[in-house]
């Protein structure tokens, strides 16, 4: 790699979440960041130029990261294929948005956060004051999680409103059984508001293919008025939403 193509190489990293260059020379850059403590060793794929091949320190779920990419970036083991500095920055961003999403990042990042409040603030350990600052950290910790996962855009309308965006939970916060299925992102989605409003009262839910369930509860005129109908689905679905949504169509959908 030359001059020019390591400088490319470097500032697409930093301006997706791989702050930190470890290494540059003309046969390897390694990238990381204090975020996702993870690297990744890009380097020039022999006799094809413009091609690189990336290599992470960390395993990644590569069916939630190639969701979305081109064919034909997939490499045997841990390893990737990019063929232009473009790809490398949209490759480069989601894969740091997943590893900051997916479990067990989010309760990592709540645990630390917790005992880093309470901390110096014994006489609150065992009462409601603990519980509301478990609740709350719990909460914001979920929406950046669902944030980063969902690509920052609604699970069903791809709205990227922030201001409208709401990290619902499939199966309460109250009713987990433990902070890491409370923190878990595929136990819910970010939803525009009047989405979460109707998927958290239980007037809407959906199936395991993604499509969505209207409870009769809904009258069809309010329908059209809320731009729903039969067709509306997920952008996508994973498999570990499945047990979440059987959740929640069991005991909280409105049939």
């Amino acid at each position: 790699m030359n001059t020019l193509e390591r400088s490319l190489i470097e500032k697409a990293g930093n301006d997706n979440g791989w702050e930190f260059v470890r290494e540059s020379t003309e046969q390897r850059i390694t990238l990381a960041s204090l975020r996702h403590e993870c690297e990744v060793a890009i380097t020039p794929i022999e006799k094809v130029e413009g091609e690189y091949r990336l290599v992470f320190s960390r395993h990644i779920d590569k069916i939630e990261v190639i969701r979305g990419m081109p064919e034909g970036i997939v490499l045997p083991g841990n390893t990737y294929r990019i063929w232009s500095v473009s790809l490398l920055g949209d490759f480069l961003h989601r894969v740091a948005e997943l590893f900051t999403a997916l479990p067990s990042r989010p309760l990592d990042e709540y645990e630390k956060a917790v005992a880093a409040e309470i901390s110096g603030s014994t006489d609150i350990l065992g009462t409601e004051s603990e519980r509301l600052v478990r609740v709350r950290i719990g909460q914001d910790v979920y929406r950046k999680a669902l944030f980063a996962y969902w690509k920052e855009q609604c699970a069903v309308t791809g709205i990227t409103i922030p201001q409208m965006l709401r990290a619902s939970h499939a199966k309460p916060w109250a009713e987990c059984e433990s902070d890491s299925e409370r923190l878990n992102v595929y136990n819910g989605f970010l939803l525009a508001a009047h989405l979460d409003a109707l998927f958290d009262t239980g007037l809407i839910s959906f199936n395991d293919t993604g499509s969505i369930m209207i409870s009769s509860m809904l009258p069809s005129a309010e329908l059209k008025l809320l731009s729903i109908d039969q067709t509306t689905t997920l952008r996508w679905i994973d498999s570990r939403h499945i047990p979440f949504l059987s959740w929640h169509r069991e005991k909280v959908f409105i049939k």
